[in-house]
């Protein structure tokens, strides 16, 4: 009997259900034994979860959602921080991934919704993880990696997580769509509209180089942003094109960096490396001229 085909009917479905619930608390718990296991854990989790929503009705989804969390929960409950932490937020972001793939909702704004959705639930768990176990969380991970007198680290902890949540989405969805294809799913890069990456991408270049003069932190969140949209940005010239576009690509990128590096001293303190904005906008402004210039083939939007 094939393991992963669709379900139908409420034997089915709940069966499935029960079975992936079953395997979100082994993971869950080997998670919280295994050290470093919580790698695997942030790739798996998600998986498993996405899987499960693409295989059963959706009319089941809140059941395994409800299910997983609260078994996860429960045969970890002796480990809070990394179930709040890690374990119930790869679960939710895993449901959510796999019911927006499922509706064929764009790819490069499903891995990004969804690794918001992942760094908001990951903030949430902050201060339940102090309430229940009296545990900051954010200056534990500090302490162990050597930085808490790094007085530039503060600021990038948003971007960090963001980041960490970018790099779990990406890697389920690396995983996930050879498997998925089985299903008759493919993800759905928006080709009508691709150029939406390259206004984003510059938006948020303008709005993190902005924010150095404001809200440092939240700066870098954009950066961040900024860079995961070029690099979507950039497959506009992943094709063949003529000598004077790869041209004016270079001829930006080399202007990107000699602004970055003749304003860099100017900004204001731990805020230098939000000129990355420029580079990114260097990038994508080629990129989007590209775009808009030739059409580009379906499979590359």
């Amino acid at each position: 009997m094939k393991l992963f085909k669709r379900r139908t009917g409420s034997a089915q479905n709940l069966a499935f259900v029960g079975l992936m619930c079953a395997v979100d608390a082994v993971m869950a718990t080997l998670s919280t034994l295994v050290p470093l296991s919580a790698l695997f854990v942030i790739v798996f989790l998600p998986l498993v979860s996405a899987l499960t929503v693409i295989v059963c009705e959706d009319r089941y989804i809140l059941v395994y959602l409800v299910a997983a969390v609260a078994l996860s929960l429960g045969v970890t409950a002796y480990d809070i921080a990394a179930t709040l932490f890690y374990i119930i937020p790869a679960t939710i972001v895993g449901t959510l991934y796999g019911f927006l793939l499922k509706k064929g909702f764009p790819s490069a704004l499903l891995i990004f919704l969804c690794a918001l959705a992942e760094m908001g639930l990951n903030y949430a768990a902050l201060p339940l993880i102090k309430l229940v176990s009296g545990v900051d969380f954010i200056a534990f991970l500090t302490t162990a990696l050597g930085l808490s007198s790094n007085a530039a680290f503060p600021y990038f902890v948003p971007s960090l997580i963001l980041l960490y949540s970018l790099v779990e989405v990406l890697l389920s969805n690396i995983i996930s769509v050879p498997l998925l294809s089985d299903f008759g799913i493919k993800t759905n890069d928006w080709q009508l509209y691709s150029w939406v990456y390259d206004i984003l991408s510059l938006s948020f270049s303008m709005i993190a180089i902005g924010l150095a003069f404001a809200e440092i932190s939240l700066g870098y969140c954009f950066l961040v942003a900024a860079i995961f949209f070029t690099i979507y940005s950039l497959l506009a010239y992943f094709r063949k094109l003529p000598a004077w576009t790869y041209l004016m690509l270079g001829l930006f990128l080399a202007a990107g960096w000699m602004a970055f590096a003749f304003l860099y001293q100017k900004m204001p303190s731990y805020s230098g490396l939000l000129l990355g904005g420029i580079v990114t906008t260097a990038l994508t402004i080629p990129s989007l001229i590209v775009r808009l210039s030739f059409k580009a083939p379906r499979a590359l939007e």
